[in-house]
């Protein structure tokens, strides 16, 4: 046994001198890590097998190759991500010039030098309205509804692109908006800012209608304080719209604004929302004149002014104003309703200019809190300027810039603004009379006093 298994760790076999030892060399500790030299299976380290703290050492890497390879891949990374940057840039930008450079201007001959034409006014002609359709009116459906895509065949026929021109740039494009047929010899309603210029009445209007015709337009009258503005074209037979009631709108009801957003390059473009609000008291111009508007959040852009506001039956309730938007907002809209519309758009094709507004017959600036806490006034209307001829002018009231007399009130109700006397004025025409509660300064050794008369108001013809 002793033979064949040494049982002494220190000692390795016996080897008979000539004979070759046969018996396989076995694992012993104490043997080095190399091959030995009596036999042929390696041997192993016992002490760096229990020790793996000491490990053999590994070749250094180039670190100072690593880093430069890796700033190198990331100064072409970055070049390559501008460079894509750029031309991106380039593309969208290239893209927004060629849209916005497809004005076409008009032909020569629909802008006369001296064309002076004759207002084509119609005392006999009138917007007429019609109520919604009952359940037994069938059309479509069986409640008179119609699709958004039935909606917009039926009015997008009756939907125009306006284009204002102007002398000042040698005659080229200098607004353009939408506009409604009213009537089939060519009668069209849009909004006074689309067919004037701070005012000032376009040297020359173009209408497009849906299926590409082209007409010159007549300015028959314009609104600026409601915004409202008539127009005519030379034609016949043409389709036009229909006009609901306003009134009988409801808050959440679909509505469809059909127009030219933009522009002409895309005309007759259909959005459509819900009535998000009634009678929202929204101001169309700089002189305090307000108007009750249709709040939607049917997208309304510039280009869509003067276009309509349709309901589900395909009636025209509204004319969309995109002068009444604030750009801070989204989502909000306003039109202006066709029931606040008709008394206006009928005396702009009867006369060509509202007839029936009144007016108090001064100027003057609004007292604000700050104002009235300075100089101890009320909050009112500071009388500057009275107009002679009016019935005010001949009531004894001061005028001054800070000696003035002071409106507080018309009609006992307290004002604080022009907007306010607009809004009760709103109903009223040349030759009503109003209640003025006037506060008269402490002037001149005189105490302040309060005293109330009644005045007859001038028509406005603006």
């Amino acid at each position: 046994m002793s033979d064949f298994w040494n049982d002494s760790p220190n000692q390795e076999p016996e080897n008979n001198g000539s004979q070759q030892n046969n018996t396989p060399n076995y694992y012993t500790p104490s043997q080095p890590d190399h091959f030995q030299q009596g036999g042929q299976q390696p041997q192993w380290n016992y002490s760096q097998y229990t020790n793996p703290n000491q490990s053999p050492k590994r070749p250094k890497r180039n670190r100072g190759l690593v880093v430069f390879l890796v700033l190198l891949c990331s100064v072409v990374l970055i070049a390559v991500l501008c460079l894509a940057g750029v031309g991106v840039y380039s593309l969208v930008t290239n893209s927004a010039f060629d849209l916005g450079a497809a004005e076409e201007p008009a032909p020569e001959e629909i802008l006369p030098e001296d064309a002076t034409p004759e207002l084509p006014t119609n005392p006999d002609l009138q917007l007429e309205l019609q109520d919604k359709p009952q359940e037994e009116g069938i059309t479509i459906s069986e409640d008179g509804r119609l699709t958004t895509t039935e909606v917009y065949h039926r009015v997008a026929p009756v939907t125009v692109s306006v284009i204002q021109y102007s002398p000042y740039q040698g005659r080229m494009i200098s607004g353009s908006g939408t506009g409604i047929i009213m009537s089939q010899d060519g009668y069209i309603v849009t909004n006074a800012h689309v067919v004037t210029t701070n005012g000032t009445a376009a040297s020359a209007l173009e209408v497009i209608l849906n299926n590409g015709d082209r007409y010159e337009a007549t300015l028959v009258g314009a609104d600026t304080r409601s915004d409202l503005a008539v127009i005519k074209i030379d034609a016949t037979d043409l389709p036009y719209a229909t006009f609901g009631d306003s009134d009988q709108m409801e808050i959440g009801e679909t509505v469809i604004a059909i127009g030219n957003p933009g522009g002409t390059e895309l005309s007759s473009s259909v959005s459509q929302g819900i009535i998000s609000g009634l009678n929202r008291l929204i101001k169309t111009s700089t002189d305090g004149y307000s108007i009750n508007c249709l709040q939607t959040d049917a997208a309304i852009n510039p280009g869509n002014s003067g276009g309509p506001l349709v309901n589900q039956f395909g009636q025209v309730i509204g004319i969309n104003s995109a002068k009444l938007v604030d750009t801070q907002y989204e989502g909000i809209g306003f039109a202006i309703p066709i029931n606040e519309a008709k008394p206006i758009i009928d005396q702009l094709i009867a006369y060509g200019r509202v007839t029936d507004r009144a007016r108090i017959g001064i100027t003057g600036v609004a007292i604000t809190p700050t104002l009235s806490r300075y100089y101890g006034w009320p909050q009112g209307i500071l009388i500057f300027t009275v107009e002679e001829g009016s019935d005010i002018a001949t009531k004894g009231l001061r005028a001054g810039e800070v000696d003035g007399d002071i409106i507080t009130h018309v009609n006992d109700q307290p004002i604080t603004s022009f907007d306010d006397v607009a809004q009760i004025l709103k109903d009223k025409k040349g030759g009503d009379q109003v209640e003025l509660t006037i506060y008269r300064q402490a002037i001149e050794g005189q105490q302040s006093s309060t005293f109330k008369i009644n005045v007859t108001l001038v028509s406005d013809s603006n």
